[in-house]
């Protein structure tokens, strides 16, 4: 084995004679065999990372050489260097010991073919605003890894109107390479706002009769109203449309309403969607409104307790308080109506003592049939306004400090009476004539510009609640009469006494009549006898 370079090779030879020769010559062995180079890349392609390119790696190569062996691999750019966008030759190389070089070159392509990244919410949606839907609106942007922003469109567009349910929205964006990118964006309107329901009839005070009940309602809803019923009755629509109507029904109702109770109606709509919404109204047939009137005619409405001004307006009941006139009604059949009402004139002539307020009124009247129809009113003593003829009417107010009480005959036929406890069994009665007008709790006093006189009379009721006249008396426009019954020493009724305050009296009693003056007070005995 001759080592690489010269060595010199001698020769030499003897004969038998031992005669020697020799001779010399110079063996070169020499290098000039390159290393051989493995694990060159055939190409690498490489996804841009930013506008500047991409940094790319490869395996290290290696290089074998017959001589020195292993030998270092030299490539060109390097591995882990930045690449620009495009192609690129990489020169790889090794030399040996002896100078003997051997290379390979590869190409490095630096590609865009990754579209911008669309930037979406995960969802987007509104409450519907009308049939058509809602507005909706959203954000869309998109970015490139080499171009940067990217402009995005979307269809449908953000901002417009987006129909009830889902909408799938595209949205794509393109890079400066042509790369194109796609995302979707769910779009749910919903409609899960319920119906808007009023309603307009009956009111809260009507006066039902009958076996049905017309009930009408407005009835909105955004998207539109698909159906509404009333206590289960189907309406129909009678004007408007499904966004904004009115809607109607005859349902049947169950008369007469007990004490304490209402007719309910329960109005249902329904909308596209399957909302709904109820509304409920209870009338409860009294005839006394609840609703509040003017200032100016009283602070409250009429349907309140008597006692303690509790609201009585869901329920069927006999107390009415407005805050200054209370009191309870027996309608013993008739259908009986109680209103506020303006102050009737006050008397031209005003009179010391006289109640005439300026607030506070009502009215009843009658309609139907029935025997006799009593409003009891005012604090104290009882005092009764009685109605007993379809059509009359009375205007009453009490002074909510003394109980006296104010009574205009507004429509009578022929009278309408006035009646005020005494004591248990005794009660002082007036007749009123329409327009003719009094005042009483202590005294009774006739308004002065009555256009007749008005008739009394003093009562007595046995244990049957029969009434027997046992006096009478007239007063004129003006007069002004104090009546009370005074007891004997064991609280029997013994006596009337009556005092006159102003004009004079004619008084019938006990089969004598007399003519009272003001001044001191008469007294006269309770005829007991037989009548």
């Amino acid at each position: 084995m001759f080592a690489v370079g010269p060595t010199t090779v001698r020769c030499s030879a003897s004969d038998a004679h031992v005669n020697r020769a020799e001779a010399s010559f110079d063996v070169v062995v020499t290098d000039t065999t390159p290393p051989i180079l493995s694990g060159v890349p055939v190409a690498i392609t490489a996804e841009a990372t930013s506008a500047t390119g991409a940094v790319v790696q490869w395996a290290a190569p290696t290089a074998i050489d017959l001589v020195d062996a292993a030998v270092p691999v030299t490539c060109v750019p390097a591995a882990g260097s930045l690449f620009a966008l495009g192609e690129k030759l990489v020169t790889c190389s090794a030399t040996d010991a002896h100078g003997n070089r051997t290379e390979s070159v590869f190409a490095v392509r630096v590609v865009d073919t990754t579209g911008p990244a669309l930037v979406l919410p995960a969802s987007a949606g509104a409450e519907a605003t009308s049939p058509l839907g809602a507005v909706v609106m959203y954000t869309a942007s998109a970015v490139d890894v080499v171009t940067g922003v990217a402009p995005v469109f979307c269809a449908p567009a953000s901002g417009g109107v987006f129909a009830i349910g889902l909408t799938v929205v595209v949205c794509s964006a393109t890079d400066g390479a042509g790369n194109l990118s796609l995302a979707e964006l769910p779009v749910n309107v919903v409609d899960t706002t319920s119906p808007v329901v009023q309603t307009t009839a009956p009111s809260v005070d009507a006066l039902l009769s009958g076996s049905s009940a017309t009930v009408t309602a407005q009835v909105t809803d955004i998207v539109g109203v698909t159906s509404v019923t009333v206590n289960g009755v189907a309406a129909s629509r009678t004007s408007g449309s499904a966004q904004a109507g009115t809607w109607s029904a005859a349902v049947p109702i169950g008369l007469p309403v007990p004490a304490g109770g209402a007719v309910r109606f329960d109005v249902t709509a329904l909308d596209g969607a399957g909302n709904n919404r109820t509304a409920s109204r209870l009338v409860d047939n009294d005839g006394i409104p609840s609703a509040v009137p003017a200032p100016a005619l009283a602070p409250f409405g009429l349907d309140r307790s008597r006692a303690t001004g509790d609201d009585l307006s869901n329920a069927f009941t006999s107390d009415f308080n407005n805050g200054i006139t209370a009191g309870t009604v027996a309608r013993n059949g008739w259908t009986m109506t109680l209103a506020p009402a303006v102050a009737p004139p006050r008397p031209l002539v005003q009179l010391p003592g006289a109640f005439w307020p300026t607030s506070g009124w009502i009215n009843a009247s009658v309609a139907g049939t029935g025997t006799t129809a009593i409003v009891s009113a005012c604090i104290g003593g009882v005092k009764q306004v009685r109605l007993d003829v379809i059509g009359e009417r009375a205007a009453i107010a009490c002074d909510p400090l003394t109980g006296t009480i104010a009574v205009k005959a507004m429509s009578a036929a022929p009278t309408i009476e006035v009646w005020k406890q005494l004591s248990p069994t005794m009660w002082l009665s007036v007749s009123l004539s329409t327009s003719a007008g009094i005042s009483t709790g202590s005294p009774t006093t006739a308004n002065p510009d009555n256009p007749t006189p008005i008739d009394g009379q003093v009562l007595s009721i046995d244990q049957r609640g029969v009434a027997s006249v046992i006096g009478t008396f007239q007063l004129a426009p003006g007069a002004s009469l104090d009546v009370l019954v005074m007891p004997d020493r064991s609280g029997r009724d013994d006596q009337v006494r009556f005092h006159v305050l102003r004009g004079r009296v004619p008084l019938t009693m006990g089969g004598r009549s007399q003519m009272l003056a003001p001044g001191a007070p008469t007294s006269l005995p309770i005829d007991r006898g037989p009548r």
